[in-house]
């Protein structure tokens, strides 16, 4: 599992740094699913691991899952988060959700993001 933040290293840890106020593009590469036909994913951004997907305050991106063209036999999504969703600085939770086919949502993966004051 990795997930990259405007082309910058792949990340093995789930921590995600972004800078305020710009357009960040996020990647989440799928190893283990090698055709996303009819599959999505979302991308959340969450005041904190407990606060619930309802809540007015929780961002998120919907993104198809596609072939990805860097890595044969494995799939991706990406999100693009706009400057104005960054623009609070601080510590947050992200998520990303898969959603296969016949409806099923499974959680992929998750963990601390920092939007940092440039």
């Amino acid at each position: 599992m990795t997930i990259t933040a405007d082309g910058a290293s792949e990340l093995q840890m789930p921590n995600l740094l972004l800078q305020q106020s710009k357009d960040v593009l996020i990647t989440a590469r799928f190893p283990d699913i090698s055709d996303g036909i009819g599959m999505t994913s979302t991308f959340y951004i969450k005041y904190d691991r407990i606060t619930p997907d309802t809540d007015p305050t929780v961002q998120s991106y919907s993104s198809s899952i596609i072939n990805d063209p860097d890595n044969a036999g494995a799939t991706m999504s990406q999100y693009i988060i706009p400057a104005a969703d960054t623009g609070m600085t601080g510590v947050y939770w992200w998520r990303v959700d898969r959603t296969d086919a016949t409806g099923k949502t499974k959680t992929w993966n998750y963990g601390p993001l920092i939007i940092q004051a440039v």
